[in-house]
């Protein structure tokens, strides 16, 4: 078998790091390519890494963020009455881990449906699955449960325990 078919059977195998890692060796000069060894470590390295961007992609894409906001562009201050360690104390998204909620409050304006989307992102990065909803989408789609009751369908998904669901309590009815 040669190279080429080799990379085609590792694309239909769907390993896409694997087949990306393995064309970027075979590349190298065969004096500069890595021993077996190595090879196969970089190749399982980046199937790895290339399974978990795909994951944090579709859950990004699931999870209708209304702001590409990220944790660092969030503006902390004493005027706004969060810190820099407010934010350091949620950024790792323990509370998720707890069974814990964690309630945004402020103005409008003041920046709360962005902070709800950076906290969002960073979840979705962490590995978890999130869905942003507006209040009246959350009150309408989101049925009230009994503590039995672990699952409820809401917009085309199956929110489970340990899903992240900012609500936003926007009037304007976009999600």
């Amino acid at each position: 078998m040669n190279l080429q078919e080799t990379i085609i059977q590792l694309n239909e195998l769907k390993l896409r790091g694997m087949s990306s890692s393995f064309e970027a060796m075979t590349s190298l000069p065969v004096q500069n390519r890595p021993s077996l060894e190595v090879a196969i470590s970089k190749m399982v390295d980046a199937e790895v890494q290339d399974r978990r961007d795909r994951k944090t992609a579709m859950y990004l894409k699931i999870s209708k963020l209304r702001y590409t906001a990220l944790l660092e562009d969030v503006i902390c201050g004493t005027d706004r009455n969060f810190t820099k360690d407010d934010l350091a104390a949620i950024a790792d998204c323990a509370f998720i881990r707890r069974h814990e909620n964690l309630l945004i409050q402020g103005k409008c304006g003041c920046g709360k449906s962005f902070l709800a989307c950076a906290l969002g992102r960073q979840a979705c990065m962490l590995g978890y699955r999130t869905l942003y909803l507006n209040m009246n989408s959350f009150v309408e789609k989101v049925p009230r449960g009994t503590e039995s009751q672990r699952s409820h369908e809401v917009g085309g998904c199956t929110l489970q325990a340990g899903w992240v669901v900012p609500a936003d309590d926007n009037q304007s009815g976009k999600v």
